[in-house]
């Protein structure tokens, strides 16, 4: 898609992980500030941490006081190294001074075979990836990383409030083209793909999938967003 005409027909949809590819791949083929042209970020969403039903955690408390009293004993599994939920256990043990053991995976279908199967005690994943494990019973959900408690689980209350005040991290999709996409064609695009969102049809699938739709031009939204991610830990 980097190295396609600029012309409209070829466009790219990409999530989170995107922002901080560049401090994680040394070698990327394409520049993802200087060879793309953002047209606009689709929605953002939630991730939740959750346990197996056996496990004794019940709240994020529990995780911290467990790896204070014994660091590096606790465990969770992530769709894979870099990605936002890695980075958010990262940024949290920072914070808190405790230290997590990451378990990476290669996707989330890996992940919650072993979550469900309490082969990893802990998983952090997107809300639309855990939410049916937590609804059949087979995982419990102790924590969500949005700044309110998530309607898909209910009950669920947000890291903000359980002793890290103000944490708050979101998953998110956009649509980027080439690089010299011409303004008023980005800008062409961009006014259908909101048009096209925000239609009942379109907005109630993603919704389900746990994505809150924004359709938002991208100089207020993804640029924010790839700098932070591109911060990293602190």
């Amino acid at each position: 898609m980097a190295k396609s005409d600029p012309d409209g027909y070829t466009l790219g949809v990409v999530f989170d992980t995107h922002a901080v590819n560049p401090s994680l791949i040394p070698n990327l083929p394409f520049d993802t500030s200087r060879d793309l042209t953002s047209i606009t970020l689709v929605g953002t969403g939630g991730m939740a941490l959750v346990a197996h039903v056996s496990e004794p955690y019940k709240s994020f408390g529990d995780v911290v006081a467990a790896a204070k009293a014994k660091p590096g004993s606790v465990s969770y599994g992530t769709i894979g190294a870099g990605s936002l939920g890695h980075l958010t256990m990262a940024q949290l043990g920072n914070q808190l001074g405790v230290e997590f053991n990451h378990v990476p995976y290669r996707g989330g279908g890996p992940l919650m075979n072993d979550a469900i199967g309490d082969q990893v005690p802990l998983a952090i994943g997107s809300v639309f990836l855990v939410s049916p494990y937590v609804t059949s019973g087979r995982l419990r959900a102790i924590a969500v990383t949005s700044a309110k408690p998530d309607p898909k689980l209910p009950g669920v209350e947000p890291i903000a409030n359980q002793g890290v005040p103000g944490f708050e991290v979101y998953t998110w999709w956009g649509v980027f083209g080439p690089a010299n996409m011409s303004a008023p064609l980005a800008k062409r695009i961009y006014d259908e793909f909101a048009k096209a969102i925000k239609t009942p049809e379109v907005a109630d699938k993603l919704s389900a999938q746990g994505m809150e739709v924004l359709a938002r031009l991208p100089s207020s939204s993804m640029r924010s967003c790839a700098r932070k991610c591109r911060a990293g830990p602190r």
